[in-house]
């Protein structure tokens, strides 16, 4: 039961976040190191100068010294509300949603608030840090903190 529940909150989000992909003004690809090791590519979706999405994936590999290794992949979508800080800098606030298997070990469900600093170098280049506190359940209950660097790059004109 609660694989079928996990199964159908990550599709409804992954599917609600790809249908406003019609209606989006600016289109955009990111990549995501984040303070656990992992990473993350991400696509970002602007849906106004206030609002984006940002559908993500993301793999990490672990091969410790013990030879237990584990591959974790990551699958979701953040949504995030910006606020212009100066004429190049945004902070942008929100939460996210995502369904996590490390096999195997765990399959969990994670969602979480989100918040973050970006700057523009260009029109089509930013640099940003991010601090998210996450919430998991599934295999087992977790809370964390994570961050991230984040370096993204809008298709401007499209």
């Amino acid at each position: 039961m609660k694989n079928n529940f996990v199964k159908a909150i990550t599709t409804l989000g992954l599917v609600s976040s790809l249908s406003t992909v019609a209606s989006a003004t600016d289109f955009g690809m990111a990549a995501g190191i984040s303070g656990n090791n992992s990473s993350q590519i991400r696509a970002i979706v602007t849906l106004d100068e206030t609002m984006r999405l940002e559908p993500y994936l993301g793999f990490t590999y672990r091969s410790p010294d013990n030879g237990i290794s584990s591959t974790n992949l990551q699958l979701g979508t953040a949504f995030h509300l910006m606020q212009p800080l100066s004429d190049n800098t945004k902070l942008y606030y929100g939460g996210y949603l995502d369904f996590a298997t490390d096999a195997p070990q765990y399959n969990d469900f994670n969602f979480g608030p989100v918040a973050g600093v970006e700057y523009m170098f260009a029109k089509e280049f930013s640099v940003a840090g991010e601090v998210s506190f996450n919430f998991g359940f599934g295999s087992g209950t977790k809370i964390s903190t994570n961050t991230s660097t984040v370096l993204r790059y809008y298709f401007i004109g499209l």
